[in-house]
């Protein structure tokens, strides 16, 4: 006989902040995917960063009780005129699914980067390093828009190069002492990718974040270069902390530390 007593009292309402959208499998690889460079192939940023969209997943149950349900239709895609000129020279007109073009070195430097990361990139999945939510806010950018996206690209830093210590007073007076949490977010995304610039492009960030939380007054719009910016520092923080988990066993809090000492060095000189 089943448990009443046990269903009754599960909290159906609870939320589990580990869940995403799709699968962890297919989250795992569109993590893996956006580590790539999709804003600089991009031919219309403007319009759209990203190379791709994923308008449905398709599941099977290896219940042989359960009815496999049909798969999606193409028909649910959208669609857009084409011309082509067929072998007798005549201009053709048909309808295909609509395409997000890249520059046409993107399929060559595509192959390249699966090839080259890819190892690396299955070593890092069970790092410390990882462990926070990095690939959570990373995927809900990708599938997020407008506002949502940008926030969650620089919650996807945050998660990457943040501590909670960060927030407590007493911690911090143990280990750079004038850096406040912010700040240190930011000193670690130029250590993370040696480039000083690093950390004042995300403190403008943060504000434009900031000024949108706290209801600020007279916000402004948000520019495709700023989303952008946004975007490119998630994935090349994500992609740096891959990158250290794969040759790394040091704790995250050592390894955040080390960041946070070549970090306060750079952005000073």
């Amino acid at each position: 006989m089943p448990d009443f007593s046990t269903i009754m009292d599960r909290d159906f309402g609870e939320i589990d902040p580990h869940k995403g959208r799709f699968p962890q499998a297919v989250e795992t690889v569109l993590f893996f995917l956006l580590l790539a460079p999709w804003e600089k192939w991009s031919t219309m940023n403007e319009v759209d960063w990203r190379g791709f969209r994923v308008p449905w997943i398709y599941c099977l149950d290896d219940d042989l009780f359960v009815s496999p349900s049909a798969p999606p239709s193409a028909d649910t895609l959208s669609w857009e005129p084409h011309t082509y000129t067929d072998y007798w020279g005549e201009s053709i007109e048909v309808e295909r699914p609509i395409e997000l073009r890249l520059i046409d070195s993107a399929r060559g430097e595509m192959l390249e980067f699966s090839d080259e990361r890819w190892t690396d990139f299955k070593s890092a999945l069970d790092s410390e390093l990882l462990q926070p939510p990095v690939m959570h806010f990373v995927v809900r950018a990708f599938l997020a828009n407008g506002i949502d996206e940008f926030m969650a690209h620089l919650t996807a830093i945050e998660a990457a190069l943040g501590l909670q210590t960060d927030h407590n007073p007493k911690a911090r007076k143990l280990h750079h002492p004038n850096i406040g949490a912010t700040k240190r977010v930011g000193v670690r995304l130029a250590s993370a990718l040696d480039d000083a610039s690093a950390a004042d492009l995300y403190a403008d960030l943060f504000n434009l974040r900031s000024a949108f939380i706290h209801g600020r007054g007279g916000i402004e719009k948000i520019s495709t270069q700023k989303r952008v910016s946004a975007r490119r520092l998630a994935a090349m923080a994500a992609s740096a902390l891959v990158t250290q988990a794969s040759q790394s066993t040091q704790t995250r809090e050592r390894v955040l530390g080390e960041l946070l000492d070549k970090g306060a060095q750079l952005v000073a000189k």
